[in-house]
Formats: structure tokens, sequence, C-alpha cells
């Protein structure tokens, strides 16, 4: 009988050892953030001290109180459904143990008194029995224990904990798309600058040899070099070809020529058509 009961003795002690349940984690975990000492945790809830010394340093660590992956070879997962099964196969053999006991035991006349041997037995496999029924009972209650409880964050379900970061991500998401496109409109804006200021240099080096050009004439049918405007990046409109053709200009087409080149208004008109000679490069004709 001894030897009959020795298995359903080793997996009644591997039921006692099995892992702490999250349920018992997280009132673990509550007793200990309200002041209570690791040591008295662990006494209350009848773990070891390092089991909760563990559990105190997984919730730093990763901030959650559920077991980490295991690396290596992973071990065989036990079900309720495959205790029961357990239970109840080892309890089927209980029964055939007590009733082949009782058959072998009972004459076909008489039935005889138990000894103390045989007594002793029989309250064995009852206590047995009673085991195994507690431990199946414990078993169901911790697995629909665990099936009705919802796993928290900070006091708010996971589901609710992840909605929150999701919003805070699209959120953090909308503002860096935003800022983005204020960079890339800035950047535009200072290309269209840096453009405008190279149009404006290679103006200016031609203007500047037109000027360097012109500044040799003295003759009024020799044909004067163009400047370009800045504004327009074109050749300047109605500009004279030789200075014959300047010495007809009108005042208001002087002031016109000169706004295309980017000239200062106001004064004389002697003043004005003196301005538009050296902005030509026309130095050598006295005026």
């Amino acid at each position: 009988m001894a030897s009959e009961t020795k298995p359903l003795d080793s997996f009644l002690s591997r039921g006692r050892n099995n892992e702490i349940s999250l349920e018992l984690r997280t009132a673990i975990v509550e007793a200990v953030n309200s002041g209570r000492k690791q040591s008295d945790a662990a006494r209350d809830f009848n773990v070891s001290r390092q089991s909760v010394s563990r559990l105190i340093q997984r919730l730093k660590e990763s901030g959650s109180v559920a077991r980490s992956k295991r690396s290596g070879r992973p071990r065989k997962i036990v079900t309720a459904r495959q205790t029961r099964a357990a239970l109840r196969k080892a309890r089927r053999e209980l029964r055939a143990s007590a009733q082949a006991s009782g058959q072998q035991k009972t004459s076909s006349d008489s039935l005889a008194a138990p000894t103390a041997t045989e007594a002793e037995q029989l309250g064995d496999a009852n206590g047995l029995r009673t085991g195994v029924d507690g431990v199946e009972n414990s078993a169901t209650e911790s697995t629909d224990g665990q099936a009705r409880g919802a796993v928290s964050v900070n006091g708010e379900p996971m589901s609710q904990a992840l909605e929150d970061l999701r919003s805070e991500i699209r959120s953090e998401m909308r503002s860096i798309r935003a800022g983005m496109q204020e960079m890339v409109s800035n950047i535009n804006t200072v290309n269209d600058k840096v453009d405008a200021l190279n149009r404006k240099l290679a103006i200016s080096d031609r203007n500047s040899i037109a000027r360097l050009q012109n500044s040799i004439i003295s003759h009024d049918g020799v044909y004067l070099v163009p400047l370009y405007s800045p504004i327009t990046g074109e050749v300047a409109h109605n500009y004279p070809s030789t200075l014959k053709h300047l010495d007809t200009f009108t005042a208001s087409q002087v002031d016109a020529l000169l706004t295309q080149l980017g000239e200062p208004g106001g004064g004389q008109p002697p003043t004005r058509k003196r301005q538009l000679y050296m902005a030509l490069g026309i130095t050598a004709r006295v005026v």
C-alpha cells in the first residue's frame, strides 16, 4: 500500500511547491508597498523571504509582477484539466487498491473484523482521498480566480493602460510631424533666399563686366554693353543702344531705367542723368 501511494505523495508535494499565483504576487506587492516588511509579508502569505525579495526586484526592473520567460529548454506546462485528470486517476487507483485488499481479507461465510494494520491502511487511504479532493478543489478555484482576475498597472486595467499609451504615442507622433513640416517650410524659405542671393550675385558680376566695358566707350556710335536688372534677372527694358541714343532719354525714361537697375531715386533731372551715366559705367565722356 505504501508503494502505491508514493507517486501520489510526490504529486501532492509538487502541488505545494508550484509557483506563486498572479493574485498572490499582486497581494504581496500591495502589502510591501503599503509599508509591510518583506519578512512579515513572507510570513503572512506563507512564502519564502527570497521569493518576496525576487518578486520586488522583478517589479523594480521590469515594472510587472508577471514572471518573465525563461531561456533554454522550456518546462512542460501542466494545465488544470491535466491536473484534475491525474487526480481522478490517482483516486481510481486508491479505490481499486482498497477493494482488492478488502476482497482478499473477506471470507466466503463471514466477515472478519479488520486488524489494526488494515484499519491504519484504510485510514491512510481515506486521508489521501481527502487530500486529493482538497488539491482538486484548490486547483479549480485557482484556475477560475486567474481567469476572472484582470492584470492591472497602477490600479488601472491593462487594456486601459495600453489605450492610454497608444494615445500618448499618437500625440507625440502628431507633434513630431508638425515639427517636421515647420522645419521643411523653414528650409524651403532659406533655399529661396539663397537662390535669390545667388541670382543677385550673378547679375552683379555680369553688370560689373558690362560697366568695365562701357567705361572705355567715348564715341556716340559705339554700342553700349547692356546691363541686367537685379529685380527681373533679365536685360533692362528700353536700354540705350549707344551714347547718342542715351542723350535723347527723357527724365521719365532715365528714372525708369535707374529703377530697373536698382538705383535709389530722387534728385533733379541733370543729377539723375549723371547718376545713370555712372550706373552704366560711362566715365570717359564729360556730361
